[in-house]
């Protein structure tokens, strides 16, 4: 069973940006599967890399057309991703194999993250970017 489904209610209105947030739920489902099958420890680092690649993408992507449009609350956004970007920095740099409850401790606060900020934040912008022309 996955952790995260995805449904209309995560759409931001632009197909480009639904895309690639199907894509992360669909790295997040990954480490689920693979906390549900005993194999956490050695998932969670690979995976913490390929999200931190993708996740700089998909921020570069939705801070420049934010910029382009002179979206109002880009600051605000932006600060979210950089406070992101710097907590998945930390769990990189402090993974211990040692400790068991790591893995699912970084996956729910991805989860609750991805949620909350898809959910909340993004779709701040839905109505924004629609009226600048984008779906």
């Amino acid at each position: 069973m996955a952790l995260i489904e995805w449904n209309e209610s995560f759409s931001v209105g632009v197909a480009f940006f639904d895309m690639q947030h199907k894509q992360l739920i669909g790295m997040l489902n990954e480490l689920h599967d693979a906390i549900n099958a005993g194999k956490g420890n050695e998932a969670v680092v690979p995976t913490l890399q390929r999200l931190s690649g993708y996740w700089f993408m998909h921020f570069t992507a939705e801070e420049q057309k934010m910029k382009e449009l002179n979206y109002p609350d880009f600051k605000t956004h932006q600060m979210e991703h950089v406070a992101f970007a710097s907590k998945v920095k930390e769990f990189k740099t402090d993974f211990s194999y040692d400790q068991a409850e790591r893995p699912t401790e970084i996956l729910n606060f991805l989860k609750n993250w991805f949620v909350t900020h898809i959910a909340g934040t993004d779709l701040k912008y839905k109505e924004f970017f629609n009226s600048q022309g984008m779906h």
